[in-house]
């Protein structure tokens, strides 16, 4: 291949604006959330969890890329882990993830997460999900309604783990969303920053230049987020306080309820005791 074509190709390899969704792109996958300290916080959190938990099976609810899925099975070989996805296209990324780490322990497979929740007898152990509980669409009943189908699904000690981005817990909408706004405008710079270092390969000029482009998209989409979240559009954040409120009345016993940065991001671990 010439020099051209390499050329080419490397600028439509990196071609982040031409990108619908980080979620439907392994490539840029790697380049923006998996490369951001948010993302890498929560799995490891999460991680964490499960080598404290040591479950016999575990279910991700909205998987993603698969990135932690993965990780989990690689990390804990004798457990046996489903994801699902609504997306049906994240189907064959998921498993191409699990091939080239020669994991025959994890499945992929699609699902619509309330839907898989309502409609099996029983849940494993361990269920948990990253960057989906907010996904959620109002009105709130439909996540309270996911919560107590979990209290009932979920085995005698089993756990849901819910790793997500929570709004503050404010008197008034107008200091909530200044509040968001605040928070919003961190989260952009944390994007950008840490992307910036994950993506630094080198320190040539084309290689400082490629991990600005790279956090440069990572900061546009996180600007694109919190716009949607004051909007309230595809991203129905609530607060922890609120969501621990509502898994206790359903008979949840909370075991961890802890931020993981000081971006917006915490980890809500839920116990079934019955």
């Amino acid at each position: 291949m010439n020099q051209s074509a390499l050329k080419n190709q490397s600028a439509i390899k990196n071609d982040y604006q031409g990108t619908p969704s980080f979620y439907n792109s392994q490539e840029v996958f790697e380049r923006f959330l998996a490369g951001t300290s948010y993302y890498l916080g929560l799995q490891n959190a999460v991680s964490r969890l499960v080598s404290l938990i040591k479950p016999k099976n575990m279910l991700e609810l909205g998987f993603g890329t698969g990135a932690t899925a993965c990780r989990l099975a690689s990390e804990h070989p004798h457990v046996r882990i489903d994801a699902i996805d609504a997306r049906a296209n994240m189907v064959p990324t998921g498993e191409e993830q699990a091939q080239l780490r020669q994991l025959d322990n994890v499945r992929f497979a699609q699902g619509d997460l309330l839907d898989y929740v309502a409609e099996n007898n029983h849940l494993p152990d361990f269920v948990y999900m990253l960057y989906v509980f907010h996904h959620i669409p109002d009105p709130s009943d439909k996540k309270i309604e996911f919560l107590k189908t979990c209290r009932d699904k979920l085995p005698a000690g089993g756990h849901l783990c819910i790793a997500d981005v929570f709004i503050p817990e404010t008197p008034n909408k107008t200091e909530l969303e200044s509040r968001l706004l605040q928070n919003w405008s961190m989260r952009v710079m944390e994007a950008y920053s840490s992307v910036f270092w994950t993506a630094l390969d080198d320190v040539s000029p084309e290689a400082v230049a490629r991990a600005q482009q790279a956090g440069r998209y990572s900061m546009k989409q996180e600007q694109e987020a919190g716009d949607l979240v004051i909007r309230r559009e595809k991203e129905y954040m609530v607060s922890t306080a609120w969501l621990v409120e509502q898994a206790e009345a359903l008979g949840f016993t909370v075991v961890v309820n802890e931020p993981v940065n000081t971006v917006g991001d915490s980890v809500v671990l839920l116990r079934n005791g019955s």
